[in-house]
């Protein structure tokens, strides 16, 4: 982990940043509350290198590396979360289509007794609009539609729609 002074710099790095376009609203600390939360990560990492963790010394200094990052992350504006949102699901909207053709594919697959993994591409497959209910050989449509994803599923659907 790298010394208080030098996350005090990133931090002024940062202000100064942002001073200069007139943002200083995305801040989330003030610097003594910067401060505190720094040390609160280190005491976290003391903590866990003293008491033993199921961690090993990398796995301490990576967390500890992504907490402190994480204090220096800017707020965003409504706006920029909103576009932000709308830019991830359309990405995740393509992941579904491209990926669409291996799940139809794996649901063919699926033999009675339904077991989790099936259970798993069915309810996510039909959330996701990968399978259709025609798509699912019809002795697993009947047992699925015994079980309490069927149901989850018909009420997603019902509103989506």
């Amino acid at each position: 982990m790298k010394s208080l002074e030098e996350y005090i710099d990133d931090y002024l790095d940062n202000y100064n940043d942002l001073k200069k376009t007139n943002e200083l609203w995305r801040i989330k600390y003030t610097p003594q509350e910067f401060i505190e939360e720094i040390e609160k990560v280190r005491a976290w990492g003391i903590k866990e290198r003293k008491y033993g963790s199921i961690l090993n010394e990398y796995s301490i200094e990576q967390s500890e590396k992504k907490m402190a990052a994480r204090l220096l992350i800017n707020r965003y504006s409504l706006k920029e979360a909103v576009e932000k949102s709308t830019e991830l699901h359309k990405i995740a909207t393509e992941g579904f289509v491209r990926d669409a053709p291996f799940i139809q594919a794996e649901v063919r697959k699926i033999e009675l007794p339904i077991d989790s993994y099936a259970r798993f591409l069915l309810l996510t497959g039909l959330l996701r609009k990968q399978i259709t209910f025609e798509m699912i050989p019809e002795k697993v449509l009947e047992a699925f539609k015994e079980m309490p994803q069927y149901h989850y599923v018909i009420e997603q659907l019902s509103k989506t729609s």
